[in-house]
C-alpha cells in the first residue's frame, strides 16, 4: 500500500494510507523502469490523482479539523493573553509592597536611581539594584569583606518580590545570605550622594 505525506489546511503533516490500484500498480512499474522525466511526470500526476481521491473521500471532514485548528489557537492567544495579564497585575503587587516596606530615603534613592542601599548588621553597606540576577552589589564592605555583586534569586517571581526578599535576608541573616548567593568581583563602585 503506497504511502502518501500530505499537509491539510496549515493543521499539520498528515501520513494517509492509499489503496493500490491497477493504475497506481502499473505507475509504480513504470517508474521503477523509467528515466528521470518520465518518472517526474508519473509521479506528479499519480501524487495529483491521489490527492484528489483524497480530498473527495475526505470533502466534509476537512473543514471540521481546520475549525478545531482555529479554535484551540484562539484558546492558545486567550490563554497567553490572561497569563501576561497575571504577570503583569503581579508585579504591580510586588513593586507597591516593596515601595511601602521601604524606608523614605530608600524609596527617594529607588524612585530617583532604581536601587537602594541596605545597611547590613556587620556594618557592609549593599545596593540591590532593580532586577533579579546579579542586583546586589557590595558598596561599602564590611570587615574581610570585597567589592563584588551577589546573585541569589527565587525563580518565577515578580522583581519587587525578589527585590524586597533580598532586603530583608540581608538585614536579618547577612552571612545566610552571602553563603548561598554567588558572588562575583568587581572593581569599585561609585555611590550616588
Amino acid at each position: 500500500m503506497p504511502t502518501l505525506w500530505g499537509h491539510v489546511g496549515g493543521g499539520g503533516n498528515v501520513l494517509y494510507n492509499v489503496a493500490a490500484t491497477a493504475s497506481t500498480d502499473l505507475q509504480w512499474q513504470a517508474w521503477t523502469t523509467a528515466t528521470a522525466s518520465a518518472v517526474d511526470r508519473i509521479f506528479l500526476r499519480w501524487t495529483v490523482q491521489v490527492a484528489d481521491d483524497f480530498i473527495r473521500q475526505q470533502a466534509p471532514v476537512v473543514g471540521e479539523p481546520r475549525r478545531q485548528t482555529e479554535a484551540e489557537l484562539q484558546a492558545e492567544r486567550e490563554r497567553i493573553t490572561n497569563r501576561h495579564r497575571e504577570l503583569a497585575e503581579s508585579a504591580e503587587r510586588a513593586e507597591a509592597l516593596l515601595t511601602e516596606c521601604l524606608s523614605p530615603n530608600q524609596r527617594k534613592q529607588y524612585d530617583k536611581h532604581r536601587f537602594f542601599h541596605v545597611k547590613a548588621a556587620s556594618g557592609s553597606i549593599y545596593r540591590i539594584m532593580h532586577g533579579i540576577t546579579g542586583n546586589v552589589s557590595v558598596v561599602r564592605p564590611g570587615k574581610g569583606q570585597h567589592r563584588g555583586s551577589y546573585c541569589v534569586h527565587p525563580y518565577d517571581v515578580p522583581v519587587g518580590d525578589v527585590m524586597l526578599a533580598q532586603k530583608f535576608w540581608l538585614e536579618h541573616d547577612e552571612e545566610e545570605f552571602k553563603r548561598v548567593a554567588n558572588f562575583t568581583p568587581s572593581r569599585e563602585l561609585p555611590v550616588p550622594v
